[in-house]
């Protein structure tokens, strides 16, 4: 009774200017229906339905095409210290639905589009469950699968309470809510009203804050004059300049495969700053006249750069969007994401990047009101239904009321459990500031990333704010990440990769060897066509001498520009035993390519076959057709004097793309081909007998293994031409 007496008496003050002597002569009773006319006064417009404000219309089309999916759910849990009274409880609910209509919202749509309805009836449910058996493990389970649990935006409340009941006599409450009526500030709010009405239904007089002012249809209102004004102009016109030009995603190494569309599947894993840590950081923050808010801003966005390699970061930051202070009471939707744009370019000082950091946070804090669904239709950001559009990791700051609370309000409690359920985002560091502590979560999409990656990413970022405490004027570059036993793990154990393998040995001498031991096995297969490693040999020493006469040898360069074939392995083969490098020439390239790298190699000839010389642009390298050399039979010479080649003379060229630029040649000696191929051999367990498939241009640099691994197995090489993917291997 106090506590309606109370809350009616608060809002006949913002609805109503009657005289308070006039009040003050009406019985209990008569002021009882009094007020009841006043409120239903002020709440018909609200209860005739309003239009969704721009973030809920973002929820609420999300809620459509996922109902299922927690990812919007948002929850409060805490331990309560003493006994109390269940009735006091759901009679406070009933007052708090009363001081916060949108928790008697209903979301509903007709033919203008989806509304929002304050029904005078509804009100949050309390759901009380026996616990008295269960383990701490089953109800902290138990606790995230009702927070889990999807909301029916039309039939049921936006906000869900439930009380357990544990064994030793202790009690967990469980707030859980649905953000398109609650916002992490709102969830706080309705905590704290809470344990206030609970006392006044004890029958105590606490401080209940005043009824704000204005309620969220207000500020719906305000919005749409906001964004037709020119305030609304001035902050587009700002994300525009800030967010111009290509942006990046970001590409953080994932455990699984990203799938075609978001899950949302999250979890979360939580770590304590250290007091002495957090210390020596808000330090800095007094040193460099800035927020410790930038200063675990900048690290989270270094530790990003870091892992992905990128030096561009997109972060979005949830800004409380309450300007104005009629709506800093309200309980609602207020939140609004900013993309905080920073460039963590190694060379620079963490001070230098701490110093942008800081007006770039000061500016989004200007510009926080422009709403993020409008920024997605300024920028016409493609959406890529696998990813979150324009930022894909986030930063949440979270000082929540009850945290500062000596007696954590009138229900005495002790909030243990808090934050945002499922994973709208790929990777979320939240930061909840406490009277005495910090505490980082890290909420991450389980469908990407698996639990132990985020525990190294949590560690990582631990050694980062470490390093920074240490020494923050370091360059960003030389900031580390690592802990002593991960360092000497990776660095030293992992690293000891050493193994013997033939260091002076030229890759087709190894093959030699191999045709000196099995003559008659199979080399390769072409169709129903079959190679013996001896017919191999024989026919790329055929071609060899035709090399040596012409005065190709160590220092050389020849083009190979042949799909794949027999002939194009007898021809590569011919090329390291005249004790030439080859450069592989793609005849799919255009000619233009093909004449860069011919004259940027100094290649002085070129294998090709008749069909292909056709499409070879006009060099100075020599044209060898390989089906006439080998056609023309004893006009080739069989035996010459082999050259004296060494394991530093160079194998191959091979050319990038050259998608920055002009198509860059890298020079591969043998001992360095020598060394990857005995590794491929043994990681990959190649064995004698087994099948490989040559099925990649040789312009690829990863096909040397196909190429020349199985022949020093030996292992039967398949030659897979194009349009060809009938084998049996």
């Amino acid at each position: 009774m106090i506590a309606f007496c109370t809350i009616c008496y608060q809002r006949t003050r913002v609805v109503d200017e009657r005289d308070s002597t006039e009040l003050a002569g009406l019985s209990l009773e008569q002021k009882k229906q009094y007020l009841r006319e006043l409120l239903a006064r002020k709440n018909s417009r609200e209860d005739a339905g309003f239009p969704l404000s721009r973030a809920q219309r973002g929820l609420w089309i999300s809620h459509r095409l996922f109902p299922n999916s927690p990812a919007y759910n948002i929850m409060f849990a805490a331990q309560l210290r003493a006994d109390f009274d269940i009735g006091a409880l759901e009679r406070a609910l009933e007052a708090l639905a009363q001081r916060h209509p949108l928790l008697r919202a209903a979301f509903r749509e007709n033919e203008q589009g989806p509304y929002q309805q304050i029904l005078p009836d509804r009100k949050p449910a309390l759901i009380v469950r026996d616990a008295s058996l269960w383990t701490q493990a089953a109800l902290l389970s138990e606790i995230e699968k009702e927070a889990d649990r999807p909301f029916d935006l039309e039939n049921e409340s936006t906000l869900r309470v439930y009380l357990f009941l544990c064994a030793d006599s202790r009690k967990v409450l469980l707030l859980s809510a649905h953000h398109i009526a609650v916002d992490f500030w709102s969830l706080d709010l309705v905590a704290e009203e809470l344990t206030l009405l609970y006392q006044m239904e004890l029958g105590r007089t606490p401080a209940l804050p005043p009824l704000p002012q204005a309620g969220y249809q207000a500020f719906v209102e305000w919005q749409r004059n906001y964004l037709e004004g020119p305030a609304g102009e001035q902050d587009r016109d700002y994300w525009q300049k800030n967010l111009a030009g290509e942006l990046p995603h970001l590409n953080l190494p994932l455990d699984y495969p990203r799938p075609p569309l978001q899950t949302f599947q999250g979890k979360s894993l939580a770590v304590d700053l250290a007091p002495a840590l957090a210390s020596r950081l808000r330090e800095i923050c007094r040193t460099e006249k800035t927020t410790f808010f930038t200063l675990l801003l900048s690290a989270y966005q270094v530790l990003l750069s870091k892992y992905t390699g990128q030096e561009e970061i997109l972060v979005g930051s949830p800004m409380a969007g309450r300007n104005r202070p009629e709506f800093e009471r309200v309980a609602g939707c207020f939140v609004n994401p900013v993309v905080l744009r920073s460039f963590p370019e190694s060379r620079k000082t963490f001070q230098e990047f701490l110093a942008e950091n800081r007006t770039t946070v000061l500016q989004a804090i200007e510009h926080q009101d422009y709403p993020f669904s409008n920024l997605l239709e300024t920028l016409a950001v493609q959406r890529d239904p696998s990813r979150p559009p324009l930022y894909q990791a986030s930063f949440v700051w979270d000082r929540p009321r009850l945290y500062h609370s000596p007696s954590g309000g009138g229900l005495d409690m002790d909030p243990f459990l808090s934050g945002q359920r499922g994973a709208p985002f790929e990777m979320t560091l939240t930061v909840y500031e406490g009277r005495e502590s910090v505490r980082l979560s890290f909420q991450y999409n389980s469908s990407l990333f698996a639990h132990e990656t985020v525990q190294r990413f949590s560690t990582h970022y631990l050694v980062l704010l470490s390093g920074i405490a240490e020494d923050h004027q370091k360059p960003i570059g030389a900031l580390p990440l690592l802990q002593e036993e991960e360092r000497k793990l990776l660095l030293e154990i992992r690293n000891d990769t050493g193994h013997d393998y033939p260091r002076d040995v030229c890759v087709h001498q190894a093959i030699e060897q191999q045709v000196h031991k099995t003559p008659l096995a199979v080399a390769l297969i072409s169709g129903e066509r079959e190679i013996t490693y001896q017919e191999l040999d024989q026919t790329a020493q055929r071609l060899s001498a035709h090399l040596i006469q012409q005065g190709t040898g160590p220092g050389s360069v020849v083009g190979i520009c042949l799909r794949r074939s027999p002939e194009m392995i007898f021809a590569l083969l011919a090329v390291l035993k005249a004790g030439a490098a080859y450069v592989p020439l793609d005849p799919d390239n255009p000619p233009e390519r093909i004449r860069f790298m011919v004259e940027d190699s100094g290649a002085r000839a070129i294998f090709t076959d008749n069909r292909l010389r056709e499409i070879l642009p006009d060099t100075q390298a020599e044209i060898l057709c390989v089906d006439q050399l080998l056609s023309d039979g004893d006009s080739i010479a069989s035996a010459t004097q082999p050259p004296d080649v060494q394991a530093e003379n160079l194998a191959y060229v091979i050319y990038t793309s050259g998608s920055t630029g002009k198509p860059k040649g890298v020079m591969l000696p043998h001992r360095a081909l020598m060394n990857y191929l005995s590794w491929a051999i043994r990681e990959y367990h190649l064995a004698p007998g087994g099948k490989t498939l040559l099925h990649t241009p040789i312009r690829f640099d990863l096909t040397v293994t196909s190429l020349f691994a199985p022949l020093l197995c030996p292992a039967e090489q398949w030659c897979w031409f194009r349009k060809r993917a009938d084998l049996r291997l």
